[in-house]
């Protein structure tokens, strides 16, 4: 999967929304130079164009990653007179591409495709945009649709499954089933087997937390991360002591030694624990017997270093 970079909460917009229904077209650009980012286009297209918006949805750089700039109901200025109904991606360079680039390109392709239900013929260079006049995007667009239309009929995919995505749009018992362990890390939304504006909001928020890629689809990463947070936890017991006697160590905060109450500082601090309230089902008993006895082997530890 390709390195995301979210610049989302940062870019500035003055074009208004559409409806992401109302998109019609992905079309991608290339920046025209060997090397940029998203701050070294602004200064351009701010300054010099006068946009208050950016011209591009994505931007791949030439190690591979994508900065995702704006959100697709957002109207940004990649190509004139089309913009109210295209999503624009621009790949770094002056016809010349990494590698890299190129499978980001095919992964944000077919994820973007799937996901306002378009198909390979609706890709389009920006120079095959009616009125447009120009070399970009450096590359022959009917190979492009054409490996485009290769991915999606080979049943291996060539390691980009979009299957293991869920999107605003997307019904069923998997959404329902998403909802529910979303619920579960304390998101407040309604399970009702629909991915829609609420359930889109509740996933970016557990990304946002996590330090996943704030993207809003539920791909193979946030899956397991959210999967790994809501399984059940197993009972833990220790040889050396009874479980009773673990419980009544950790029932009471003032009972703990210097080093387990470190410990236990430390989990509040990584916002394992509040120090108040369980973080999302894992138990809170269970959590401190678990630090607690890691506590105890770090003093034994240092007992046997001295």
């Amino acid at each position: 999967m390709a390195k995301i970079q979210d610049l989302r909460p940062e870019t500035p917009r003055t074009n208004g929304t559409r409806k992401e229904s109302t998109i019609e077209n992905l079309a991608r650009h290339h920046s025209g130079g060997a090397t940029g980012e998203w701050k070294t286009f602004w200064p351009y297209w701010n300054k010099t164009k006068g946009w208050g918006t950016g011209g591009y949805h994505e931007i791949i750089l030439r190690d591979g990653s994508v900065q995702l700039c704006y959100d697709p109901e957002e109207i940004t200025n990649g190509v004139g007179g089309h913009n109210s109904t295209t999503y624009h991606i621009c790949v770094v360079g002056n016809g010349s591409f990494t590698a890299a680039q190129e499978k980001a390109w095919e992964e944000r392709a077919l994820i973007n495709l799937e996901r306002f239900g378009l198909s390979p013929d609706d890709v389009k260079g920006h120079r095959e945009f009616s009125g447009a006049n120009t070399a970009c995007p450096g590359i022959d667009m009917g190979m492009v649709r054409n490996r485009l239309k290769f991915l999606l009929n080979s049943t291996v995919k060539e390691s980009v499954d979009v299957a293991n995505y869920l999107k605003r749009g997307d019904t069923g018992l998997t959404v329902k089933l998403l909802q529910e362990n979303l619920i579960k890390v304390g998101l407040k939304i309604s399970v009702d087997g629909s991915f829609g504006p609420a359930t889109e909001k509740a996933l970016k928020a557990f990304q946002t937390a996590n330090g996943l890629a704030t993207d809003g689809f539920y791909g193979p990463a946030t899956k397991y991360k959210l999967e790994a947070i809501v399984k059940p936890k197993p009972i833990v017991e220790t040889v050396s002591k009874p479980v009773e006697k673990v419980e009544e160590i950790i029932v009471s905060d003032d009972k703990l030694t210097a080093a387990q109450q470190k410990v236990v500082e430390e989990a509040v601090r990584l916002k394992l624990i509040d120090g108040k309230e369980p973080f999302g089902v894992m138990d809170r008993m269970y959590l401190y017997s678990v630090l607690i006895s890691w506590a105890q082997r770090v003093e034994e530890l240092e007992k046997l270093n001295k």
